[in-house]
């Protein structure tokens, strides 16, 4: 449905990216230095935010835009998802990239959807939340300091190896 909905390949499985409606300029940098070679793999759904701080959703047009075609039609690139939008790329993506705010893990919770977390380094209520998530076994979390662009497309392909689709 999701595919459908925002055109893109059924044949490939959906990887939702967002850090919440302000956005997270760690995670845009991670999928800023990685999108080429998940496309390859995943259509991708990435909800930049709208901060103007770092101009992410610009750069990554830019990015888009210079990809090759085929690559260019399986990432959707949004400043923001209303909330029907945001509950269906939720709903009927494989696995979700997120921030660890409550409202997210009640739903991703709700949902049982796979999860790679991403708390917000100076949050300890997200890292809690994530911890929880992870405890139940539906995420896995990685704190912003060890993360690079190689090891986001690492996990991403790890974790995507060992969900049952």
């Amino acid at each position: 449905e999701a595919a459908e909905m925002l055109s893109l390949s059924p044949h490939k499985k959906t990887i939702l990216v967002t850090g919440g409606s302000l956005g997270s300029h760690v995670i845009n940098i991670l999928v800023e230095g990685s999108i080429e070679k998940l496309l390859q793999k995943f259509n991708i759904i990435h909800q930049t935010g709208e901060a103007k701080e770092y101009n992410d959703f610009e750069r990554l047009q830019a990015l888009k835009n210079n990809l090759p075609e085929n690559l260019k039609e399986r990432y959707v690139l949004k400043k923001f998802l209303d909330a029907w939008e945001v509950s269906r790329a939720i709903m009927n993506s494989d696995l979700v990239v997120s921030r660890a705010g409550i409202n997210t893990i009640c739903e991703l919770m709700f949902l049982q959807k796979p999860s790679l977390l991403i708390p917000i380094s100076f949050s300890s209520e997200q890292t809690r939340n994530a911890l929880f998530l992870k405890k139940l076994g539906l995420a896995e979390v990685f704190l912003e300091k060890n993360l690079t662009s190689v090891k986001f497309q690492n996990a991403i392909e790890s974790m995507t190896k060992n969900i049952d689709f």
